[in-house]
């Protein structure tokens, strides 16, 4: 119905569920309560109408049954376009996303880009295709490495008052279960 507009308020709203319902043992995560998801749009607003033009040129394209080189190369030039913004955005948004992430009053912020991006996605990709998928588990290990590389906590934390968790479910290991995406095994 929206054409996927909400994709940044929905992912804020999310992210911030998520985060206030996640803790560092026995310390809360806490979300921005001011962070407000209009800054993610001035960077999801270019992402959005390119891939508004991309639909419109694939539809021309397929429409006209003209085979002009102009007519086909408009969409992978917007298809690029595309692309570009999209991990302009991505970048953005987990810039975003960590900033506005505390524990205790230390703030995260992490130091993603989208070329950075584009680098690990590719080799994740042709990892994942080339071994028919059953590496997932070296793609999911570069990607926590490459996050977590590039995180950092600013500011003061009482790690005296991070104790363990007390609760039952934590002596599961379900968090780390889930986090590696093998919870449901």
């Amino acid at each position: 119905f929206t054409l996927g507009w909400t994709h940044p308020w929905r992912k804020a709203k999310l992210h911030r569920i998520i985060t206030n319902d996640t803790r560092v043992g026995s310390e809360p995560l806490q979300f921005d309560p001011e962070a407000s998801a209009t800054a993610l749009y001035r960077k999801f607003a270019p992402f959005w109408l390119a891939g508004m033009l991309l639909y419109v040129l694939v539809v021309v394209a397929v429409m006209s049954g003209n085979q002009s080189t102009a007519l086909t190369l408009a969409p992978f030039a917007a298809l690029l376009l595309l692309l570009w913004l999209a991990l302009r955005f991505h970048a953005f948004w987990f810039h975003w996303a960590a900033a506005n992430t505390m524990l205790q009053n230390a703030r995260f912020s992490l130091n993603i880009t989208p070329g950075g991006l584009f680098r690990l996605f590719l080799g994740n990709f042709f990892i994942l295709v080339l071994s028919l998928g059953i590496l997932k588990p070296v793609v999911q290990k570069r990607l926590a490495r490459h996050f977590v590389e590039n995180l950092r906590l600013d500011g003061p934390v009482d790690l005296k008052r991070i104790a363990q968790a007390g609760d039952s479910l934590e002596k599961t290991g379900e968090g780390l279960a889930e986090f590696f995406d093998v919870d449901a095994f």
